[in-house]
């Protein structure tokens, strides 16, 4: 099954943020899928840092084909791994929230993408 189509499947039965933001038929997770798919391409290596529950990290990375993920974090905790991947290499992280800000300001490209909700509702 494609990406693509796992993401539509998830987004059924899956209560996270990412799928409450559509523009003209795309969601943000669907997006994500394009970006990391191309990020991989570039030989990029690609972990998803995230508040949600281990159960929903999980399988947001197993659909997304992401071999490394860390769940559960406070804010402070996405600094530390982020602080601790950027001893290896370039790093850059995008965010959903304000309480993303920190971690967006300490890696070496930060991307905001809180407006965005805001804006579709």
């Amino acid at each position: 099954m494609k990406k693509m189509e796992k993401m539509k499947k998830m987004n059924k039965t899956n209560k996270t943020k990412h799928h409450r933001y559509k523009l003209k038929g795309l969601s943000c997770a669907s997006c994500a899928v394009k970006i990391e798919d191309e990020l991989k391409k570039l030989g990029c290596r690609v972990v998803m840092v995230t508040g949600d529950s281990k159960e929903i990290a999980q399988r947001v990375a197993s659909r997304l084909e992401i071999g490394e993920y860390f769940a559960e974090l406070l804010p402070e905790d996405k600094v530390r791994v982020v602080e601790k991947l950027g001893r290896v290499s370039k790093v850059a992280f995008a965010g959903d929230g304000i309480n993303d800000a920190p971690v967006i300001a300490g890696a070496d490209a930060g991307i905001a993408m809180g407006g965005l909700e805001a804006r579709l509702r």
